[in-house]
């Protein structure tokens, strides 16, 4: 019994660790519009951003959740922001870093939009068809990179890659500016329930759990935050 209830009371604790903190959990593919029926998109089902946006608000945080388009449910007291482009995930992300605690930039967002998007069907014809596309905003960057000119919240970013994991994964933390970093590899990640996955801050491999479903991971994965918080006062 008193081992049970020791882990019924940790339990409870947890429960509640993030109690007071304010979060914005990202999600999602973003949509960059080529006409008014195609668009150029990515993979991602914002499955796992859902599933971190759902574990902050059990823990007790304030969460809202900035969501490109999904076919997901949204998770139960969590304010949602919906968005369609990177640019206005870029809007949206912008006008709550300096207001937050945590942010969790989980969302696929779109590295180019297409740079004069037609306002009509474009017609099929038997010869190819060229796309100029721009870069959008780096919004992790423009977070992670703005340390000491303002308020600036504790940066959770991510790395899908498909191969030189790790090399790719420090770099883009050191780059960015992130706190820590989750990396997978797309085959064990996209379209999937679970995710083998590596959470990574500036010295390195901080944990890694092995298979998870989406769930445990983004538990782990605050599990990693609320600590690292805790060292840094």
């Amino acid at each position: 019994m008193s081992v049970s209830g020791g882990a019924t009371r940790r339990s409870v604790a947890k429960s509640k660790d993030m109690s007071g903190l304010k979060v914005v959990v990202t999600a999602g593919p973003t949509q960059e519009p080529i006409d008014p029926v195609r668009y150029i998109s990515n993979r991602s089902s914002g499955k796992m951003g859902y599933a971190l946006a759902a574990s902050a608000q059990r823990r007790g945080a304030e969460v809202t959740l900035i969501s490109g388009p999904v076919a997901l449910e949204r998770p139960s007291r969590v304010e949602l922001v919906p968005v369609v482009t990177a640019l206005d995930m870029h809007e949206a992300v912008m006008s709550l870093a300096k207001t937050v605690d945590v942010l969790v930039m989980a969302a696929a967002v779109g590295d180019y939009r297409v740079a004069e998007p037609s306002e009509r069907k474009i017609k099929r014809t038997s010869k190819g068809m060229s796309i100029k596309l721009l870069p959008n905003p780096d919004i992790l960057a423009a977070v992670g990179l703005s340390r000491g000119k303002r308020r600036r919240p504790f940066i959770v970013g991510f790395a899908l890659e498909t191969e030189d994991l790790f090399e790719s994964a420090s770099a883009k933390l050191k780059r960015k500016g992130c706190d820590l970093l989750v990396a997978n590899l797309a085959e064990q990640s996209i379209g999937r329930d679970a995710s083998i996955a590596y959470i990574l801050d500036a010295e390195g491999i901080v944990e890694q759990p092995g298979e998870l479903s989406k769930e445990a991971l983004a538990d782990r994965i605050f599990d990693v935050v609320i600590a690292k918080m805790q060292e840094k006062g």
